[in-house]
Protein backbone atom coordinates (compact mmCIF):
# COMPACT_ATOMS: atom_id res chain seq x y z
CA UNK A 1 0.00 0.00 0.00
CA UNK A 2 1.45 3.50 -0.69
CA UNK A 3 0.65 6.97 0.78
CA UNK A 4 -1.06 8.04 -2.32
CA UNK A 5 -4.28 7.20 -1.32
CA UNK A 6 -3.84 9.81 1.78
CA UNK A 7 -4.08 13.86 0.75
CA UNK A 8 -0.91 16.08 1.39
CA UNK A 9 -3.21 17.68 3.79
CA UNK A 10 -4.32 14.61 5.69
CA UNK A 11 -0.88 13.56 5.64
CA UNK A 12 0.30 16.80 7.42
CA UNK A 13 -2.19 17.20 9.72
CA UNK A 14 -1.03 13.53 10.46
CA UNK A 15 2.35 15.11 11.57
CA UNK A 16 0.67 16.69 13.70
CA UNK A 17 -1.39 13.77 15.25
CA UNK A 18 1.93 11.89 15.90
CA UNK A 19 3.98 14.55 17.23
CA UNK A 20 0.97 14.90 19.52
CA UNK A 21 0.41 11.20 20.17
CA UNK A 22 4.00 11.09 21.31
CA UNK A 23 3.91 13.99 23.87
CA UNK A 24 0.78 12.55 25.47
CA UNK A 25 2.15 9.31 25.93
CA UNK A 26 5.71 10.89 26.89
CA UNK A 27 3.72 13.12 29.80
CA UNK A 28 1.77 10.01 30.27
CA UNK A 29 5.12 8.39 31.67
CA UNK A 30 4.12 5.50 29.03
CA UNK A 31 6.95 6.34 26.98
CA UNK A 32 10.09 8.43 28.42
CA UNK A 33 10.38 12.11 27.82
CA UNK A 34 13.15 12.10 25.04
CA UNK A 35 12.80 9.03 22.64
CA UNK A 36 15.55 8.40 20.38
CA UNK A 37 15.22 8.68 16.65
CA UNK A 38 15.88 4.76 16.48
CA UNK A 39 12.57 3.93 18.33
CA UNK A 40 10.53 6.12 15.77
CA UNK A 41 12.22 3.75 13.18
CA UNK A 42 10.51 0.26 12.83
CA UNK A 43 12.07 -2.70 11.67
CA UNK A 44 10.28 -4.00 7.99
CA UNK A 45 8.78 -0.21 7.48
CA UNK A 46 10.77 2.60 8.18
CA UNK A 47 10.20 5.62 10.14
CA UNK A 48 7.14 6.61 11.41
CA UNK A 49 5.84 9.88 9.69
CA UNK A 50 2.35 10.43 10.49
CA UNK A 51 -0.64 9.04 12.49
CA UNK A 52 -3.92 9.27 9.94
CA UNK A 53 -7.00 9.24 11.72
CA UNK A 54 -10.02 8.58 8.84
CA UNK A 55 -13.58 8.26 8.46
CA UNK A 56 -14.38 5.12 6.76
CA UNK A 57 -17.90 3.68 6.33
CA UNK A 58 -17.94 1.49 9.44
CA UNK A 59 -16.29 3.77 11.88
CA UNK A 60 -13.19 5.42 12.12
CA UNK A 61 -9.81 4.00 11.47
CA UNK A 62 -6.07 5.29 12.44
CA UNK A 63 -3.49 5.15 10.02
CA UNK A 64 0.58 4.97 10.65
CA UNK A 65 2.10 6.30 7.51
CA UNK A 66 5.96 5.46 7.16
CA UNK A 67 9.26 7.22 5.58
CA UNK A 68 12.03 5.53 4.16
CA UNK A 69 10.61 2.42 3.33
CA UNK A 70 12.07 -0.42 0.95
CA UNK A 71 11.22 -0.80 -2.59
CA UNK A 72 7.95 -2.62 -2.73
CA UNK A 73 7.60 -2.71 0.71
CA UNK A 74 4.40 -1.49 2.65
CA UNK A 75 4.07 1.85 3.84
CA UNK A 76 1.40 2.18 5.87
CA UNK A 77 0.05 0.09 9.16
CA UNK A 78 -3.67 0.54 10.50
CA UNK A 79 -6.16 -0.46 12.60
CA UNK A 80 -8.36 -3.81 11.33
CA UNK A 81 -11.38 -3.38 9.51
CA UNK A 82 -13.25 -5.43 12.39
CA UNK A 83 -12.24 -2.98 14.95
CA UNK A 84 -13.03 0.68 13.93
CA UNK A 85 -13.57 2.82 15.92
CA UNK A 86 -17.15 4.71 16.49
CA UNK A 87 -15.61 8.04 16.91
CA UNK A 88 -12.35 9.91 15.89
CA UNK A 89 -11.15 10.06 19.25
CA UNK A 90 -11.35 6.28 19.66
CA UNK A 91 -9.35 5.86 16.49
CA UNK A 92 -7.04 8.26 17.97
CA UNK A 93 -6.35 5.98 21.03
CA UNK A 94 -6.10 2.85 19.14
CA UNK A 95 -3.36 4.51 16.82
CA UNK A 96 -1.59 5.81 19.89
CA UNK A 97 -1.57 2.33 21.60
CA UNK A 98 -0.32 1.14 18.59
CA UNK A 99 2.28 3.57 18.81
CA UNK A 100 3.27 3.10 21.95
CA UNK A 101 3.73 -0.77 21.12
CA UNK A 102 5.61 -0.05 18.36
CA UNK A 103 8.32 2.55 20.27
CA UNK A 104 8.38 0.12 23.60
CA UNK A 105 8.87 -2.94 21.34
CA UNK A 106 12.11 -0.61 19.39
CA UNK A 107 13.29 0.39 22.42
CA UNK A 108 13.57 -3.03 24.00
CA UNK A 109 14.72 -4.67 21.37
CA UNK A 110 17.70 -1.74 20.58
CA UNK A 111 18.63 -2.68 24.47
CA UNK A 112 18.48 -6.37 24.15
CA UNK A 113 15.87 -6.93 26.41
CA UNK A 114 13.84 -10.12 25.34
Amino acid sequence: MTDDRFTEALVAQGEAELALCLKSLSEHGILPAQIPAAGLCVPDFGTMRSLIIHRRANGWAAYILFAGVAPGAPDVIGTPDSMAAVTQDGARFQGCKLIARLVLMNLCHQHGAR
